[in-house]
């Protein structure tokens, strides 16, 4: 009724009372002073539910902070298990809150120690989406030693021998 007499109309930042709640409007041809009625729908959807993914650990070629992760092993904990969400990765916060630009490929992605990736996770129907964040870390292996050469004398002269491998393994590993 109030569309249709165009009084108490509704104030352009409004606030639904229910969830969906049905809104009427009119609108008015000034010239001709023709108007008509319709009506739509204000839905409100939840945010999809994300959880904080656990630190990812990675081994470094040597002494570089830097390891390749497969930042997709983690999609199950993430969403906790919900299907039907889109799942995208990010270098920045302001990255993934706008949708772009993506990480191009997170399952090799090049991480540094202690980087922080930010996930998105959005629900395809509604749009809504919730992010995340996914603690990179990078640990150095262990330094190996090159052993001096293993010698043996070869007494048929075949040029096969057998040698004790585990004797070098405290030269290896630098220990005494």
């Amino acid at each position: 009724a109030n569309a249709q007499s165009q009084t108490n109309p509704l104030p352009n930042l409004y606030s639904n009372t229910s969830n969906p709640q049905q809104i009427w409007i009119n609108i008015r041809d000034n010239a001709t002073g023709c108007n008509t009625t319709g009506s739509f729908n204000l839905v409100v959807n939840p945010l999809p539910s994300v959880t904080t993914a656990p630190t990812l650990f990675e081994c470094s070629n040597g002494s570089s902070p830097t390891a390749e992760f497969d930042l997709t092993i983690n999609e199950g904990t993430v969403t906790n298990g919900v299907t039907g969400l889109i799942v995208t990765y990010y270098n920045t916060l302001s990255a993934a809150q706008a949708g772009s630009p993506s990480i191009g490929s997170p399952s090799t992605y090049i991480g540094t120690d202690n980087e922080v990736v930010y996930i998105r996770v959005e629900n395809s129907v509604t749009g809504c989406y919730s992010t995340t964040t996914q603690l990179l870390r990078v640990t150095q292996g262990p330094v190996a030693i090159t052993p001096l050469p293993l010698h043996y004398c070869d007494p048929n002269n075949d040029g096969y021998g057998v040698f004790d491998l585990d004797s070098t393994s405290n030269e290896i590993t630098g220990t005494p």
